[in-house]
């Protein structure tokens, strides 16, 4: 293109040439960001697709989306996987508020010189970007962690085998969401087998786990119906073996989406979650119709403010409904109380919930949160959202674990030790009316009503609902690294 344009200069004016230099250079410049944008963005950006977006040019996709810095978030993974990335105030905003790159100086202002020179640099900007993962080549390093998650996601579903008289049914939502996520992702897979980095042993090794996650979910059922038979009739539809088979594409927040301030302090009880879960499969105190959802439910499961378990449950809540069919009752229940759509509802809880976890991180992820951590990855990757999933943050889970048994040690938090906010702090139902004016108060201990969600011990010490969350979150992250390793093959 050089070439011709110099070719045409021949025959104008200055004034002409100038102009059409100009032109040149910002068509040269466009082809070329056209060419290589989808190099330029983060690994972590990367795993933003599913294998569907995948098979219709991916890279063309990518680079039409950014990750927004999300405010209120300290040290939040939204760049190259295994990498932290702190806003520098080097983004601008277009009039979505979405951040973009700071507008360079207009073309015509700019000396052709300097402009070869700048364009170098980005090329070896992106060359390196391309080339660090780590400290070590990208895709080498991927497959060594893909492997060593995928050996530690086989040891931990074999305890849980050994142990499948024992555990609980919340265990057991662990072991079928493992079984249900990657069936989904055999599944991507086996549609389009030539877009993913997928050889025969590593389908069979994934269809091996989903299969044992399957077999020690069948086999616990019929002790966890029998011990605990009002609680599996409540909500015991959560374990059918295709229902946790959710299938989102990855995304990524919106530049609108909501963060409020972190208060520690839990706002939910669980039997309370529980009862308004069981609203949805219509075993319910108040009504035998499946999605008969309650006013005093519905504003209870989806109010802003809160954090930690409460929080999670809330999103937890909106999976269920949603994939038990009730979305249709659960957008007329948000239209009556003057509320955003669900799934901007579930954004707006993910995005808290990663602002979360990104404080856990950057406490050095205290021993009390390992669960709660891991817990949110698992409920939020399955929407979708990669930005919870980093070298850095899969390591640490890998870390926690006993390599000898497969489980998750650590020190179970008993009821009396769970904190719940003061009646009238934020989330719960008096705090709502002070919801912009948030009190610095510590949290208060109160009464507690008996957990049947409590942590179980097992045999050497192991906990059965860590142990089942870690399972749930170690499984989103195979599929994140799957697609990434996807993504780094497109041509």
């Amino acid at each position: 293109m050089k070439a011709n344009h110099q070719n045409d200069e021949d025959n104008i004016s200055d004034k002409e040439a100038g102009t059409s230099k100009s032109k040149d250079l910002n068509s040269s410049s466009s082809e070329s960001e056209s060419k290589d944008d989808w190099k330029r963005q983060d690994p972590g950006e990367i795993l933003r697709s599913d294998s569907d977006e995948i098979s219709h040019k991916l890279d063309r996709i990518i680079r039409q989306k950014t990750t927004p810095q999300l405010p209120g978030v300290r040290g939040t993974f939204t760049g190259r996987l295994g990498q932290e990335i702190i806003s520098d105030g080097s983004k601008h905003t277009d009039e979505k508020g979405i951040p973009v790159d700071k507008p360079e100086k207009e073309e015509s202002k700019v000396n052709e010189k300097d402009k070869e020179e700048e364009e170098e640099e980005e090329e070896e900007e992106e060359e390196a970007d391309l080339n660090c993962f780590s400290n070590a080549s990208v895709p080498n390093e991927t497959s060594a962690l893909l492997y060593e998650t995928l050996a530690s996601l086989k040891s931990a579903l074999e305890f849980l085998y050994t142990e499948h008289k024992n555990i609980n049914l919340d265990a057991v939502i662990g072991t079928r969401m493992v079984e249900g996520q990657l069936t989904v992702l055999l599944e991507r897979i086996q549609s389009n087998p030539e877009n993913w980095v997928v050889d025969n042993n590593l389908f069979i090794n994934l269809k091996e786990l989903a299969d044992l996650a399957g077999k020690i979910s069948s086999k616990a059922i019929p002790y966890i119906a029998a011990l605990t038979p009002y609680y599996y009739q409540k909500i015991g539809t959560i374990l059918q073996k295709t229902f946790w088979e959710l299938d989102f594409p990855s995304n990524d927040f919106s530049g609108d989406v909501e963060v409020w301030p972190y208060k520690r302090g839990e706002s939910l009880h669980e039997n309370q979650s529980d009862d308004c879960l069981a609203e949805f499969f219509g075993t319910g105190k108040s009504s035998n119709v499946p999605c008969d959802v309650s006013d005093k439910c519905w504003k209870k499961m989806t109010k802003p403010l809160y954090n930690g378990y409460s929080l999670t449950h809330e999103l937890f809540y909106l999976e269920i409904g949603e994939q038990h069919g009730c979305h249709a009752e659960m957008e007329l229940k948000r239209l009556t109380h003057n509320q955003q759509p669900v799934e901007k509802l579930r954004e707006t809880y993910c995005a808290n919930i990663l602002n979360e976890a990104a404080l856990i991180a950057e406490q050095d992820f205290p021993e009390d949160r390992h669960d709660l951590f891991m817990e949110q990855a698992a409920l939020c990757g399955m929407v979708g959202y990669r930005q919870f999933f980093s070298s850095d943050w899969l390591r640490k889970m890998l870390s926690w674990q006993n390599k000898a048994i497969g489980c998750y040690h650590g020190n179970p938090i008993r009821e009396w030790e769970v904190e719940y906010r003061k009646p009238d702090s934020p989330g719960s139902k008096k705090g709502m009316r002070k919801k912009w004016k948030l009190p610095s108060m510590p949290p208060t201990v109160v009464q507690h009503v008996r957990h049947k969600r409590e942590e179980r011990i097992l045999r050497d010490g192991c906990l059965s609902h860590r142990t089942a969350v870690a399972v749930a979150a170690l499984g989103q992250y195979i599929r994140y690294m799957l697609e990434y390793m996807a993504f780094q093959a497109v041509p």
